[in-house]
């Protein structure tokens, strides 16, 4: 006799949740958290209104999600305009109805990408720019600014957008702006106009970058910025400017500056102290120049320093002078400088070695053959008397640059510091495993042992 089970009755429900079925407000982080995974986010932080893009994609998907992407104001607090495979600001973005993708994210505040380029055609250009124009002449909530302009002139468009965003934007926290332009006509044979700053105590990172030396004066109010903590100034009008923006912020903590040829030069006369700046970089376009700044600042807090010379002329040779201002800059700042960079420096070799006596707690060094010479490494190599020792904490050393003859570089390398370490603290050492190892470059990996007088008597009183 056959038994018959029926099942039951009720419908078969699947095992996993359906999606319809998360609340809003579940549904809204999820979405956050894929928009911050978003293809564009590691380059610009912002997306392009594109409907196969979030969060316009998100809104396709059906009526609940579209409900959600809508309500949800994050995902329309950032966005980025001409960047997309390099196109330029269509006319067509009034189309899209830009002011209403950024009037859904309510009061949060708003971070905005520009790419900005002309137009041949004057009515694409015209229109463009009113596109521009609109946008920002909202009071809007600003809290991040991008502004890339590739353009030969400073447009009136991007003129207007830097007064509305740096003089009337309270709520600013980034910005940054990069000329990008191939013919830079606006630096030569006419004036300058200034980059003004309203009071944005707000603001805590800015940076004005250009692919050419084209100088800028910024202009900031007799207010502190004590919030700045990131400034990147590229090509200062003048060093009186430059330390003028850095008396304005007083607590930034990373410096990134480079210095082109100024017509005239001051006499700096006072020292400005920069009591938190822990990391500074700074790109020579002229060592006089240069060493007008760093006679102006003290920096006890650095832990860590690269310079970058590019001045005409060979950096080594029988017209090479006397260049005391870095060694004079570590000595009266007294930093714990850990890690120091210098490519094509400007300095003697004698002016190098008392840069380093003034660095004890240096770990890492960084150069190419302008500042890794034999007298400086020949100063480095370990000694039987702690005492003498010059940079007794360094650990590494990293020869930078691409050279074809490496015959009058002596390269010195970690386990020799490793050996000076080991000498200071034991009575007995095993100096079997001293050997050089290899010193990284860019299409040059070279191992050496060194063999200098200092090396030997080490070895001798092992």
């Amino acid at each position: 006799m056959l038994s018959i089970r029926h099942g039951s009755t009720r419908p078969r429900q699947s095992s996993f949740a359906s999606v319809h079925s998360l609340p809003y407000e579940l549904l809204a982080i999820t979405f956050r958290f894929c928009f911050l995974n978003h293809r564009f986010m590691k380059r610009l932080t912002c997306a392009p209104p594109c409907p196969d893009e979030a969060p316009l994609l998100l809104m396709r998907v059906c009526r609940k999600w579209r409900e959600c992407a809508i309500s949800t104001p994050s995902l329309w607090s950032r966005i980025s305009l001409g960047r997309k495979s390099r196109t330029k600001i269509s006319p067509s973005l009034l189309n899209i109805k830009i002011n209403e993708w950024l009037d859904r994210a309510g009061s949060v505040p708003l971070c905005i990408d520009v790419y900005y380029e002309t137009y041949h055609d004057k009515s694409k250009q015209t229109a463009g720019d009113a596109a521009l124009l609109d946008i920002f002449a909202a009071s809007r909530r600003w809290n991040s600014v991008s502004l890339e302009v590739n353009i030969p002139s400073r447009a009136p468009c991007v003129d207007f957008i830097l007064d509305a965003v740096l003089k009337h934007s309270p709520m600013l926290e980034r910005f940054e702006i990069y000329f990008n332009a191939n013919n830079p006509s606006w630096v030569v044979g006419s004036p300058m106009k200034p980059i003004e700053i309203g009071d944005n105590h707000r603001l805590t990172s800015f940076k004005i970058d250009t692919t050419h030396p084209n100088p800028f004066r910024l202009c900031l109010p007799t207010v502190k910025f004590h919030n700045i903590q990131h400034l990147h100034l590229k090509w200062p009008e003048t060093n009186d400017n430059c330390l003028e923006i850095l008396d304005r912020c007083p607590q930034v903590e990373v410096l990134h500056v480079a210095i082109g040829r100024q017509s005239q030069l001051s006499i700096t006369t006072t020292i400005l102290r920069m009591e938190k700046l822990h990391t500074f970089s700074i790109f020579s376009a002229s060592d006089e120049c240069v060493a007008g700044f760093l006679d102006g600042i003290s920096t006890p807090a650095l832990t860590a320093f690269t310079m970058h010379s590019v001045s005409l002329g060979p950096p080594r040779g029988p017209s090479k002078s006397h260049w005391p201002h870095l060694s004079q800059l570590f000595a009266r700042s007294q930093s714990p400088l850990t890690d120091c960079e210098l490519l094509r420096s400007p300095m003697l070799e004698d002016d190098i070695i008392k840069c380093l006596q003034h660095i004890p707690a240096l770990t890492i060094l960084s150069g190419d053959e302008y500042l890794l010479m034999d007298k400086v490494l020949e100063a480095l190599t370990p000694t039987v008397n702690a005492e003498d020792m010059l940079c007794p904490a360094l650990t590494t050393v990293m020869f930078r640059g691409i050279h074809n003859d490496l015959n009058n570089t002596t390269p010195t390398t970690y386990r020799q510091w490793r050996f000076a370490q080991e000498i200071s603290n034991k009575d007995v050492v095993n100096v079997g495993s001293v050997a050089a190892e290899a010193i990284e470059g860019r299409q040059t990996i070279l191992t050496r042992r060194v063999w200098c007088e200092r090396m030997r008597e080490c070895m001798k009183r092992r």
